[in-house]
């Protein structure tokens, strides 16, 4: 019965998988005019990021056995998601209008997923935190302000100013006072996750469970730092340039570490060791439902 649900599980992951890797096919294929000519082969690498990164994510999901911290994680999968959806839809567009736009919105995934992460942090190593309900509530309606600030941008010119018949949004764009604003609230959120994260794997954890983490992290810190600064080989290069590859596969790497080294509570370990027993192992929960069985239980 419960290995009937597992496979249920792994057939819908399985659709869901296909409908994304289809859906972001379509795009390059048929609203790209230029995907048999130049850069096919970037598209092909975008999609092949793509498809491992949802395949990644649907058996991540069901590893994760908290319940806010799946919650947390789900909605840190889906802004990643929203995040490579723009940078195609940002790249397929002929109208500088909808690029920019498309562009604006890059501020939520990038936002929202600092404010995220922030609160797993301290989900995971803070739990005790008397005020820690307050300060999401402070932190995600300041979040959704600069969100709101940099679509209606437009408007008020604070976040970006463009050059006059500008041809490239990136290159072409002047940086506004809030602009800094928004990266240093970013980063902001992203050091103080960094505090947490060193104050609790130096109160209970070993060495080996702080460095690979610790050194992913300061990774992402010092790449937003250079590319912030516009550093010239950060430049240079397309795929270091763009954010939503580094970021998501940064991400990737970083959950992934926290699960590798049981700073997420998760089944991932449990399951192999379970199913590689020699003996017959059933789990039932209080009201003796069977819940899962190994491969030599009958």
């Amino acid at each position: 019965m419960a290995n009937k649900r597992l496979l249920k599980y792994k057939l819908i992951g399985s659709i869901v998988i296909a409908l994304v890797f289809s859906f972001f096919v379509f795009l390059a294929f048929q609203l790209n005019s230029k995907s048999e000519t130049n850069g096919n082969m970037s598209y092909i690498f975008s999609y092949v990021f793509v498809f491992g990164f949802v395949v990644w994510y649907t058996f991540s999901y069901f590893r994760i056995y908290d319940g806010k911290l799946k919650i947390i994680a789900v909605l840190m999968f889906s802004l990643c998601f929203i995040w490579i959806l723009l940078k195609h839809l940002m790249d397929l567009s002929d109208s500088m209008t909808f690029s920019r736009y498309c562009w604006y919105l890059y501020f939520l995934p990038i936002i929202f997923i600092c404010y995220l992460f922030f609160v797993m942090c301290t989900q995971i190593f803070s739990k005790s935190f008397a005020f820690k309900y307050i300060i999401y509530l402070l932190l995600g309606l300041t979040s959704l302000l600069l969100v709101g600030l940099v679509l209606t941008n437009d408007l008020h010119h604070l976040v970006f100013t463009f050059d006059k018949g500008y041809k490239n949004i990136l290159t072409d764009s002047v940086r506004q006072p809030l602009y800094y604003i928004i990266v240093i609230y970013s980063l902001s959120m992203l050091i103080a996750s960094m505090a947490q994260f060193l104050i609790g794997t130096f109160r209970r954890n070993t060495l080996n469970q702080f460095l690979l983490p610790f050194i992913i992290l300061l990774s992402i810190l010092t790449y937003s730092i250079l590319y912030v600064m516009r550093v010239s080989f950060i430049v240079r290069y397309d795929f270091l340039s763009d954010v939503s590859f580094i970021y998501n596969l940064f991400f990737i790497l970083l959950f992934e570490s926290f699960m590798m080294n049981g700073l997420i509570q998760n089944n991932g370990q449990y399951i192999s060791n379970f199913n590689d027993c020699i003996l017959p192992l059933k789990i039932v929960d209080n009201s003796d439902k069977l819940v899962f069985v190994n491969e030599k239980f009958d």
